[in-house]
């Protein structure tokens, strides 16, 4: 009997490994560098990202800086959880042609590593909202919700969100009296909780005086939060596990995304649409704005009005689009894109701001010239308004320098083929449903480049337009049409946050900040203490 199940055991393991290893040497038989894989992980990203100090998920293709792969123009690595294997870009042009010029090659986005379950309501959920869609459902859906993020309907909402700023100054103001440390991810989180709650889904919320409300307690489920009991160790170690080595669901169950949390979220926005839909009642919030696009099918309002660049290179092409007469689901549009909502936003804002605080600590001067800005725009106790929120240009710099430095999500820059395209100058040929990964062009960015004046150090300087940035080369927010849609409600919100803050108090170190950041090893953002000194304090 035991030796019958030994042998089952070894013909099991050798069944894996030869799945496992069989497409091991695809890119060296199509003359393409790779980084060399070892069962059952693949390359070394992966196993750095598990088992090495200091490398986590958001950062693990940077172990690839330094190396001979650095000095290629792509290369192949094995680990992928979607597809097994991806071809890493590591090259400008070649990554704006496949993002921009040629993006009706590259219009889907990866799974991220999700084998969603269409039986699960959770899963569809998320599997329903328009960055998990692909092809012509997707054009539709982000043309659809393109105009709900311009900076005129944003104006729009801008009075719930300031609303947060107020709270958040509250709450700084009393830590600051008591002199208690501050945990940077903690209080944001709050912040771009409360921020979301009442922008996307009508709900008064303040997570400074309630942080046990129901609500926050649902989200923190959803987006696994320490502290929830799907964000626990061995819940995070299991979704982890299950990316890179998905035969581990056969064992132990790992669901995709907390069923807890994200039922409850729909049955507050179920109700709260019937609410809105029965009286009347309007906020001008991102569920009326995603109503009105619907119900007025002015799915193509103020797309062709570009602010920048950015914005032109997203433009989407809706001339090959089949028409149809079919209608948007009303309750599954807005269910599923206020739920990306908190996937998108949450982690990212607060994460942000986390960051920022760090390097304002580590650049004093930098909060110092921010704070300037804020005094000769605003003034020490002016109402803010939103125009004065458009006008900090020197914040807008800072967060993206910030962002130049440290990313929540970096890892996931990446592209399915959907048609074979050949890479220019060559005749390599990618294949319809292969991964290309952009994320190494961001390692790069970070350190010393031709794109930035000052690019080695942290300077929100590079930013400057007198000092001609190569913004293409600046990956914090994606390029191209499948960009984020939510750069400008990022924008916002975080100055909301920032100007709160820096109008009546000092960032400073505590004993126990870190002179480097370091992010967490497997979820966004980093741990950072500091304490607010009020600015009457400081100057005497």
């Amino acid at each position: 009997m035991f030796v019958d199940i030994l042998v089952f055991v070894v013909a099991f393991l050798l069944f894996l490994y030869y799945r496992g290893t069989r497409n091991y040497k695809k890119y060296k038989l199509r003359g393409i560098a790779q980084a060399e894989p070892t069962w059952p992980l693949g390359s070394k990203h992966n196993w750095k990202m598990l088992f090495a100090k200091g490398v986590g998920v958001s950062d693990q293709y940077g172990v690839f800086m330094g190396t001979e792969l650095e000095k290629e123009k792509m290369f192949g690595i094995y680990g992928h959880p979607d597809n097994g294997d991806a071809l890493i870009i590591n090259d400008l042009d070649l990554a704006k042609r496949m993002m921009v010029k040629d993006f009706d090659h590259f219009v889907d986005r990866t799974d991220f590593g999700l084998k969603l379950d269409e039986t699960s309501e959770a899963d569809m959920m998320f599997g329903h909202s328009f960055i998990m869609q692909k092809g012509d459902d997707w054009k539709k859906n982000r043309n659809l919700m393109t105009p709900v993020f311009t900076t005129g309907k944003l104006k729009l909402m801008y009075n719930l969100l300031e609303k947060c700023g107020t709270q958040l100054e509250d709450y700084i103001a009393n830590c600051s009296k008591q002199n208690i440390e501050i945990d940077a991810k903690d209080v944001f989180g709050k912040f771009a909780l409360d921020g979301i709650a009442t922008s996307g889904f009508g709900i008064e919320s303040n997570s400074f005086k309630d942080p046990d409300n129901m609500f926050r307690r649902m989200v923190m489920e959803l987006m696994r939060m320490p502290g929830s009991e799907s964000g626990s160790n061995y819940e995070i170690t299991k979704l982890v596990l299950k990316g890179l080595l998905p035969m581990i669901e056969y064992i132990v169950s790992v669901p995709n995304v907390s069923p807890k949390g994200a039922l409850f979220l729909k049955d507050v926005l179920t109700k709260t649409i019937k609410h809105r839909e029965n009286t009347q009642t309007r906020r001008n919030d991102i569920i009326d704005l995603i109503i009105d696009q619907i119900d007025s099918k002015k799915a193509e309002e103020d797309v062709n009005v570009f602010e920048s660049e950015f914005e032109e290179d997203a433009a989407l092409d809706m001339s090959n689009v089949k028409k149809t007469a079919d209608k948007f689901d009303k309750e599954r549009t807005l269910v599923s894109n206020a739920f990306l909502l908190f996937i998108a936003a949450l982690d990212t804002t607060s994460s942000t701001l986390t960051f920022i605080i760090h390097f304002f600590m580590k650049h004093p001067e930098v909060q110092e010239k921010a704070r300037d800005e804020i005094m000769e725009i605003i003034g020490p106790k002016e109402k803010v308004t939103f125009d004065h929120i458009q006008s900090l240009k020197y914040l807008d710099n800072v967060i993206y320098e910030t962002l130049r430095h440290a990313h929540p999500f970096a890892q996931i820059l990446e592209r399915e083929c959907t048609k074979d395209y050949i890479i220019p100058g060559t005749d390599y040929v990618v294949r319809k449903g292969e991964i290309v990964n952009f994320s190494f062009l961001y390692e790069r960015m970070r350190k010393e480049n031709e794109s930035f004046y000052n690019s080695g150090e942290y300077d929100p300087d590079n930013f400057d337009a007198s000092n001609n940035p190569d913004t293409f080369s600046f990956l914090g927010f994606g390029q191209g049409p499948r960009n984020c849609i939510g750069k400008r409600y990022a924008m916002i919100s975080i100055k909301i946050a920032l100007v709160s803050i820096l109008r009546s108090f000092q960032v400073v170190k505590t004993e126990n900040t870190k002179e480097k950041l370091e992010q967490f090893k497997f979820l966004a953002g980093a741990e950072v203490p500091f304490y607010a000194l009020p600015l009457v304090e400081m100057e005497e």
